[in-house]
């Protein structure tokens, strides 16, 4: 969850007000002036994180900001943590063969905040358990018809199937 929030947080930017005159990489900054920072930015620092542009799960991370600092650090933060974790887990457990549809994400614009407002998923798994449960209930309601009537609530099967695949995307 980390790894996630230090490469691409939900947080990009904040906007603070200095509340005395400081002095900042050779900027002197008044009291009163207003201090956009990019926590994207630090989060990618690389005089803190070796090959900052890449994901890496395995990265033994130094302290990020992606949950803020001091006083302006997220209360959630460790509750958030927690739910990403299960959810994540339980989703992949549920769909281990699903996956990004990429072409299809959108994302939100917004200058401070980041996420999706759209991710489809194909959830192949779900669609081929649903076909084979509709597949059995029809050999099963039609054991004794004709052959031909049988495969005729098989295709319905599958239709009904693409079409609520068309409809998820």
């Amino acid at each position: 969850v980390d790894e996630f929030v230090r490469y691409d947080g939900p947080v990009s930017s904040m906007l603070r007000r200095a509340n005395r005159d400081v002095v900042i990489a050779g900027t002197a900054v008044p009291k009163d002036s207003f201090l956009f920072s990019m926590l994207i930015s630090a989060n990618r620092d690389p005089r803190q994180f070796q090959t900052p542009d890449r994901l890496d799960f395995d990265r033994p991370l130094p302290l990020h900001v992606g949950f803020g600092v001091g006083i302006h650090r997220c209360v959630g933060a460790f509750m958030a943590r927690i739910v990403v974790r299960e959810a994540v887990q339980s989703f992949m457990r549920r769909f281990p063969n699903s996956r990004i549809i990429d072409e299809g994400c959108v994302w939100q614009r917004n200058t401070s905040l980041r996420g999706l407002a759209v991710m489809p998923v194909d959830l192949a798994e779900l669609r081929r358990r649903q076909f084979l449960e509709r597949l059995f209930v029809a050999i099963e309601l039609h054991v004794g018809d004709r052959l031909e009537h049988a495969a005729g609530h098989v295709v319905a099967a599958a239709q009904q199937t693409q079409h609520e695949v068309a409809d998820e995307r």
